[in-house]
């Protein structure tokens, strides 16, 4: 539920969650790719305003074994910021650490390998994955251009002041045509050209899906949004018809949670975003033969809305969408709206 009047000086890209994707990993890194001989037979996937959790079972459809990369992306990362503010005001950790990503495979913890990747945003419609680009959704990788500049794999303005501020004429004008820098731009009158990349973590393992049989992963890390604070004195009248049709915020509901904060005129509250992309889940064999969404404010006096038709209320703090051979056509996009504890 996106506050126009709030929103109108945050224009940073939600950071998205994609479900994992089969690949390789190369002389040149990893490599996306397709396979018809796993499926994903079930998810559950648990979504709430601190922490992520998504159990998986594949089925290995074939007679042989089939070995692969799994590749799970977290991209879309603009600006630390707002995430510094609600859980790292003594500092960020290092962007390997940011998520506390846990995996387990068949019950057992496994390590997954950490890559850094910067990219742009992708345009256009969804394409059929090709082995040589990444996903829709995921942006386009332009990393290499940044090692080359010497510039930082980063989207903290604390490391990269200092890396712009240092590079000459000339790559300032490449940089500019590539894309990466904004050069009418001075990031808020910082006084240098605001960077237009996002960062991508992707965690990354080797998996082994034996002939004929089932594997279960389970995964869970930190629930990384962009967001703004706000009040009842900022809050808007009403909502813009457009954000009320992206996040299916009606007229009622917004009723409801504008009564609840102008309740309380000295409290201060929060509206966040997470998105999970769905639509990488096309790299597995047919459909998810069972989908099963719960979303959890982890506080009955907050509120989510999402664009799901059936969405089961489950308890004061829980809805529930569930499919059967669940063919995503879009991504999921959830907002919260929250009650800010005094910091």
């Amino acid at each position: 539920m996106r506050l126009p009047l709030l929103l109108a000086v945050l224009s940073y890209a939600t950071p998205a969650c994609p479900d994992p994707i089969f690949g390789g990993l190369t002389s040149t890194g990893l490599q996306f790719d397709q396979t018809e001989a796993v499926a994903l037979i079930e998810q559950d996937l648990r979504i709430d305003p601190d922490r992520i959790t998504v159990d998986y079972l594949f089925r290995n459809l074939t007679a042989a074994d089939v070995t692969g990369e799994v590749i799970f992306p977290l991209p879309a990362i603009e600006d630390m910021d707002w995430i510094r503010w609600p859980r790292f005001s003594d500092g960020l950790p290092p962007p390997e650490q940011l998520v506390a990503f846990s995996l387990t495979v068949n019950g057992q913890e496994t390590l997954a390998a950490v890559q850094l990747a910067a990219v742009l945003p992708s345009r256009g419609p969804p394409t059929i994955l090709r082995q040589t680009d990444p996903p829709y959704s995921l942006g386009r990788d332009v990393t290499a251009h940044l090692q080359r500049l010497g510039l930082p794999v980063s989207v903290d303005k604390d490391v990269l002041k200092p890396a712009i501020l240092a590079l000459s004429e000339g790559a300032v004008r490449e940089a500019v045509a590539l894309g990466l820098l904004d050069a009418a731009d001075q990031n808020y009158g910082r006084g240098y050209p605001r960077n237009l990349w996002s960062l991508s973590i992707r965690h990354h393992w080797t998996q082994t899906f034996p002939a004929g049989q089932d594997v279960r992963i389970s995964i869970s890390y930190r629930n990384l949004m962009d967001g703004m604070l706000f009040d009842a004195a900022s809050l808007p009248a009403s909502l813009h018809s457009a954000d009320a049709a992206r996040y299916c915020v009606d007229d009622t509901a917004f009723a409801r949670v504008a009564s609840t904060v102008r309740s309380d005129s000295g409290q201060v509250w929060s509206v966040s975003f997470s998105r999970f992309i769905l639509l990488t889940a096309k790299s597995w064999a047919g459909p998810i033969g069972r989908f099963r969404l719960t979303i959890d404010t982890t506080d009955p006096s907050a509120f989510a809305f999402a664009c799901l038709d059936g969405m089961i209320q489950t308890g004061p703090m829980t809805q529930l969408w569930e499919r059967t051979d669940f063919r995503p056509d879009r991504d999921l996009e959830i907002a919260f709206v929250k009650r800010e504890t005094p910091r």
